[in-house]
C-alpha cells in the first residue's frame, strides 16, 4: 500500500473558494497574514519567495514573487507519493474527483490542458485558479493572469523552438 494522502474534494473546494475571494494587494509582505488566516505556517521567506507548511510538510506551499509582487501561490493538495504505478493511479483518481468537485462549484473550466503536467483552470478577472496533476502529487495554484499569460507564451515559444 502506498503512503499517499490527499485533501478531500470538499476541502479543495473550500480552499479554492477562499483563495479566489482573497482581497489583497498581491504583495509578498501580506503572505504572513494570509498564511495565518488559512492556518498555514510560514517556514521561510526571501525577497521574492516564501515557503509555507500548508499541512503536508515544510514545503507544501510556495509563494513566488517578482520585486515583492506575488505572481502565484501554490498549495500542495497531497503528499508526494513514491514513484510507482499505484501512486500515479491514485493521483489520477484524486485529480478527476477534485476537478469534478471544483467544476460543480466554479462552473466549467476556462481551460483544460492535457499535456504533461495536466491542468484544469478557472479564470477570474485578475487571477486564475489552476488544479495540476503531477506524476506523484497534486497542487492548487492561484496565479495572477499577467504572470500566467507570460508563462503560457513562454511555453508556446518553447514548443516552436524559439526559446
Amino acid at each position: 500500500m502506498t503512503d499517499f494522502r490527499t485533501r478531500t474534494p470538499d476541502e479543495v473546494a473550500d480552499l479554492s473558494s477562499r483563495l479566489r475571494t482573497l482581497d489583497w494587494s498581491w504583495q509578498l509582505d501580506e503572505i504572513p497574514a494570509i498564511a495565518e488566516r488559512f492556518g498555514w505556517d510560514v517556514v521561510s521567506t526571501d525577497e521574492d519567495w516564501a515557503m509555507l507548511d500548508t499541512g503536508f510538510g515544510l514545503a507544501s506551499g510556495k509563494v513566488f514573487a517578482d520585486d515583492g509582487e506575488v505572481e502565484r501561490i501554490q498549495v500542495g493538495l497531497s503528499t508526494i507519493g513514491p514513484d510507482t504505478s499505484e501512486t500515479r493511479a491514485l493521483v489520477q483518481q484524486a485529480y478527476t474527483a477534485m476537478t469534478a468537485r471544483l467544476a460543480a462549484d466554479l462552473g466549467a473550466p476556462s481551460a483544460e490542458i492535457t499535456d504533461d503536467p495536466r491542468q484544469t483552470r478557472w479564470s477570474g478577472i485578475d487571477s486564475t485558479l489552476i488544479l495540476e496533476e503531477l506524476d506523484r502529487s497534486l497542487t492548487l495554484t492561484l496565479a495572477s493572469n499577467d504572470w500566467l499569460d507570460l508563462f503560457d507564451e513562454a511555453g508556446r515559444l518553447s514548443q516552436q523552438g524559439r526559446l
